[in-house]
Parts: structure tokens; C-alpha cells; sequence
């Protein structure tokens, strides 16, 4: 999914949803995003297991890739795990908005 793509489909969606992303069966709460120089890749850093941090929420994110290209793609990252897999999609549950 692109950022544009998402943007516009979320645009309805409350700016304090707090964002987890799904691998692998798995949901982890989403704690970080890092645009690459280029601006075309934006990963979405999950934690392996819970933390204190609360999470980032999806007005974070809008703003946060403010200087993103339209056309960047969004992927979900393990950083402890390794595993890279692209966003193709989204589901509520509660005040999460769980990405996978």
C-alpha cells in the first residue's frame, strides 16, 4: 500500500488510534517510523514484546510523513526479528488501528 492510498482511505479515522502492526499471526504495538533519504520507503518499527512506550498513533504518523513522496510504500518491520513484510491493509479493533 502507498502512503497516498492510505492517507485518503484513513482520512475519516480519529487522530488518536493507536497504530500495531500484524505479522505472521502476530500483532505488536507500533513504537517508531523511519523515511528513508529518498523518501519512497517508510517502515513501521514493531516491538517484540510490550514496552512502556504507548505506542505511535496515526496523527503521528500523517505528520510524520509530511515530506514523505505520495507514492512512498509502507512496510512493517521487526527490528529484533528481521522480518520485512509490505502494508496491504488495516482493520479496527478497539482504539487500535492494526495494520498488516
Amino acid at each position: 500500500m502507498n502512503l497516498s492510498n492510505f492517507i485518503k482511505s484513513t482520512v475519516e479515522l480519529h487522530s488518536n488510534l493507536i497504530l500495531k502492526g500484524e505479522q505472521q499471526k502476530v500483532v505488536s504495538i507500533i513504537t517508531k517510523l523511519t523515511l528513508t533519504n529518498d523518501g519512497q520507503t517508510i517502515l513501521l518499527h514493531v516491538a517484540n514484546r510490550p514496552s512502556s512506550h504507548s505506542g505511535l498513533t496515526l496523527g503521528q504518523l500523517r505528520a510524520q510523513t509530511r515530506l514523505a513522496q505520495p507514492q512512498a510504500k509502507l512496510w512493517l518491520v521487526n527490528p529484533t526479528s528481521g522480518l520485512t513484510s509490505p502494508l496491504f491493509g488495516y482493520y479496527l479493533r478497539k482504539q487500535f488501528l492494526i495494520l498488516k
